[in-house]
């Protein structure tokens, strides 16, 4: 039974709940659907589908998750006690500051996710023939160090949404793509253009919910320098940016470009209508709003790089 802190939050219990609050489950499509993309651009650029290229991808892309919002929590610590504090009945629960696991334990999961990673990227170099992997991995783990730890700690120095849109737009995708196809480069992967705007829509829309701990904290983020009302038109901009980049980098035959362009646009045109309704209707200024904004920007997102991998097999059978 969840022990009832208010009449909004609950505190897991049982040690299960209290793990699977902190690996976060519901934040996994948003890296997932990158990876799945990356897998579909590497099927395309090859001959086959092959299932041990899958797995590698997969277990690259889990240990990469599991690192991240483990580590992510252990280096906002201090904000996020900041942000209970400030709103103790209105906030959601912190994994650290509300005692559901320890520092410790956060750290030794992500380093040992980290190592794991670093594991499956070096066996894939050696048995799989994917000798670039160890490489990359290592550059996917100094960004995210940049992002999260000192001396830089980008986050909270203003240069957080570039770096989420670089690891999450491009290394994931990128990365899986190389080990379905075992190739370093193709022309295919500049489909991964395509989704930097959108991907930078969803780390300018996450700063939003808390612009007045950061503050109090010292994190600058976007979202504190831009008012609500321009945000959502940039956030808009970018969506409808996303085709418009498709359009010029994605240079196949015509039934690839119908499947990847046509029903792409449609789809994030779609949610574009339903951002800036809701931009309309509600006030911009309140959390729910935002809270409601980035659902429909998020689930954008997914369903739009989920159409992208699908065309990627519907091209190949083509």
């Amino acid at each position: 039974m969840a022990v009832k802190l208010n009449s909004r939050l609950e505190h897991p219990s049982k040690t299960y709940e209290k793990w699977l609050f902190a690996l976060k489950p519901q934040s996994w499509p948003k890296l997932l659907a990158p990876a799945a993309l990356g897998q579909g651009i590497g099927y395309n650029c090859s001959n086959s589908l092959e299932l041990k290229y899958v797995l590698l991808g997969l277990s690259m892309t889990f240990c990469n998750l599991i690192m991240i919002v483990s580590l992510n929590d252990y280096g906002d610590e201090s904000v996020d006690r900041i942000k209970r504090k400030m709103f103790p009945h209105t906030s959601s629960l912190k994994t650290i500051p509300d005692g559901i696991l320890s520092s410790h334990s956060l750290l030794f999961l992500g380093c040992f996710s980290m190592s794991s990673m670093i594991l499956v990227a070096c066996l894939g170099s050696l048995s799989l023939d994917r000798v670039y992997l160890p490489a990359l991995t290592l550059i996917s783990c100094i960004i995210f160090f940049i992002y999260t730890f000192p001396p830089l700690k980008l986050n909270y120095r203003g240069g957080g949404e570039i770096l989420e849109t670089l690891g999450v737009a491009f290394l994931i995708p990128y990365i899986n793509a190389y080990c379905q196809s075992g190739l370093i480069w193709d022309p295919q992967y500049a489909l991964t253009y395509a989704i930097l705007p959108i991907c930078f829509a969803s780390a300018l829309a996450s700063g939003v919910s808390d612009i007045e701990s950061d503050r109090v904290g010292g994190k600058k983020t976007a979202a504190m320098f831009i008012r609500p009302t321009y945000l959502v038109k940039i956030i808009a901009l970018c969506f409808i940016m996303s085709p418009c980049i498709l359009f010029f980098f994605v240079q196949t035959d015509s039934s690839y470009f119908f499947y990847d362009h046509v029903l792409y646009t449609l789809m994030i045109l779609f949610y574009t209508r339903h951002i800036l309704l809701t931009a309309i209707s509600e006030d911009v200024d309140s959390k729910k709003t935002w809270g409601n904004l980035k659902y429909h920007i998020n689930t954008g997102i997914i369903c739009g790089l989920l159409l992208l991998t699908l065309s990627q097999f519907l091209n190949k059978i083509s």
